[in-house]
């Protein structure tokens, strides 16, 4: 029975360490937590949990618990329903960018 080298087992794990980057930024605040830079990565996670559940036309809370309340973006199907939690998620990305390759270099 022929036995396998590091290098043949090391192939899944490089291809997960190329692809986590990129997973890793679907949700704000996760690229913090990986280069270890957690009170970044909990407040960025933090802003977009907050303007998803409350500033965001998709709010299942405020629905619930107070019908008719001033939701911005109320309609779902409306434009303006995305932009809080789009504006986090692209403001995260700008900040891991900027922090990962200025600060951290």
């Amino acid at each position: 029975m022929p036995r396998s080298t590091g290098a043949e087992r090391a192939g899944p794990i490089r291809a997960v360490h190329r692809l986590l980057p990129f997973v890793l930024t679907l949700v704000p605040g996760l690229g913090h937590l990986y280069i270890r830079q957690f009170g970044r990565g909990l407040v960025w996670l933090g802003v977009f949990t907050f303007t998803v559940l409350f500033l965001s036309g998709f709010s299942p809370i405020l629905e619930a618990e107070l019908p008719g309340a001033p939701v911005v973006g109320s309609i779902p199907g409306e434009p303006m329903a995305f932009v809080f939690p789009v504006a986090v998620f692209v403001l995260c990305l700008v900040d891991l960018y900027i922090f990962r390759r200025f600060v951290l270099a």
